[in-house]
């Protein structure tokens, strides 16, 4: 049966994808995590931003958040830390501050 497709298939034309190859897309990395060009993220002293060419540049634009433990946090989110009195929130430039329990 799978021969009689086959030949039917190779007939009109339909090809196999015998090895289908996933191309890696590149990105700009930081901690482990990847970023598409005109991603911003503190990195470091400042803000960066990944440019065309997947290279970290620094830039005067916000950050898109702030990195904690891995994670991604979007501007303004306050993180509750594991002690549970400790709050931090998340500025523009891609920074924490920590907050007063109960603001």
């Amino acid at each position: 049966m799978r021969l009689a497709l086959a030949i039917l298939l190779s007939l009109t034309g339909v090809a196999f994808a015998e090895d289908a190859t996933v191309q890696a897309q590149p990105s700009c990395w930081l901690n482990g995590k990847s970023f598409s060009p005109g991603a911003t993220i503190r990195a470091g002293d400042s803000v960066m931003i990944c440019s065309q060419t997947f290279a970290w540049e620094k830039t005067t634009s916000d950050a898109a958040g702030c990195l904690l433990r891995g994670d991604l946090f979007g501007i303004n989110v306050v993180a509750i830390e594991q002690d549970r009195a400790t709050k931090n929130k998340c500025q523009p430039d891609g920074t924490w501050v920590t907050i007063e329990p109960g603001k």
